[in-house]
């Protein structure tokens, strides 16, 4: 499944719903198991108030998640995701809409989405992907 199909499944996306993000994906998780969410369910904010993955980025709430965030086992495919899909609001793999900003812009330019994670999350972090 392509990232077009994906998001034309009716997946919610950023301000360009239905519209894929031209990224590089070689080496990432893919957009059909991002989409798919199965790994929501090993997040450290599973059941928790997700205002606080929503709240201003200043804020007391936000800087909470973002540090629940820093120890999630799901990290990657959280900002993979975020960035992927193009979600403007919320804290996704511990960085804020704002801090995400720049990464969208490096994806943008044919930065695979793998190196953009590498660079964030560190080497040590990343969850291997076999190639198709």
């Amino acid at each position: 499944m392509t990232t077009t199909q994906v998001l034309r499944a009716g997946r919610r996306t950023g301000p360009a719903y239905g519209l894929a993000l031209p990224f590089d994906l070689t080496g990432a998780p893919s957009a059909r198991d991002l989409a798919n969410g199965d790994w929501r369910l090993d997040a450290t904010c599973r059941g928790r108030d997700h205002e606080w993955w929503f709240a201003k980025p200043t804020s007391a709430r936000s800087r909470r998640a973002v540090r629940l965030c820093e120890a999630c086992p799901v990290r990657q495919q959280c900002l993979a995701a975020g960035l992927l899909f193009g979600e403007e609001f919320g804290v996704w793999g511990g960085l804020t809409h704002i801090q995400r900003r720049p990464l969208i812009a490096r994806l943008l330019t044919g930065v695979p989405l793998a190196t953009v994670l590498a660079t964030v999350l560190g080497e040590q972090h990343l969850v291997k992907v076999e190639a198709a």
